[in-house]
């Protein structure tokens, strides 16, 4: 996408210390960035467990900016249907609403730490309605809403230093697992819903 001027191009998804390496180096439009905009949404991309909810995530993300649009909401009444649509809108209108249903009910949108905030009850609850397609309706919602906005991301990228090696080398995982409101072990400091740290002896 070297033709396309930098605001026109896909944007890149990783944890925000990558941001502006991303748009300096990359020259492409950062989810996060150094400023730490964006942590909460990409935080739920990196712990996401499956390219729909992944996808699913990126369209909420994209509707962030345009869900208030008549021709967003057009391609979400064709892909999702007017209760679903519905359904969608009043999260993004009430997302504080949804942080008691989301932590009383772990088995259909994962468990949550018990100070789930409104932003990532927001991605939560608004990436389930989505997701809960199968892989090609999300795929196809999704590009509808590219070409109806002329948004998009299509980059994810990680390097080692994200990964845990050792319980004083956590990584850097930590921080979108806490961020987007997983769980943390308070006795190990660990997001217990993704690693556990053994001692061998």
């Amino acid at each position: 996408d070297n033709d396309l001027p930098m605001e026109k191009r896909p944007a890149f998804v990783s944890w925000w210390d990558y941001g502006h390496w991303a748009i300096h180096m990359g020259e492409h439009p950062a989810v996060a960035d150094n400023f730490q905009y964006g942590l909460h949404v990409a935080g739920n991309i990196i712990t996401a467990q499956n390219e729909t909810k992944t996808i699913a995530l990126f369209a909420v993300r994209i509707m962030d900016k345009t869900w208030r649009e008549d021709k967003v909401k057009e391609v979400c009444v064709k892909h999702l249907g007017e209760d679903d649509t519905k359904k969608l809108y009043d999260v993004f209108k009430n997302p504080k609403k949804y942080i008691d249903i989301i932590l009383d009910n772990p088995d259909i949108y994962g468990p949550r730490s018990s100070d789930l905030n409104e932003i990532n009850a927001k991605y939560v609850a608004a990436s389930h309605i989505i997701a809960s397609r199968d892989m090609e309706e999300v795929v196809d919602f999704y590009a509808d809403l590219i070409n109806v906005t002329g948004y998009s991301i299509r980059y994810f990228g990680v390097d080692s230093r994200l990964f845990p090696f050792s319980a004083r080398n956590t990584g850097i995982f930590y921080a979108p697992c806490k961020l987007s409101d997983h769980r943390i072990s308070k006795k190990m400091n660990v997001p217990i819903d993704f690693l556990e740290i053994k001692a061998i002896d």
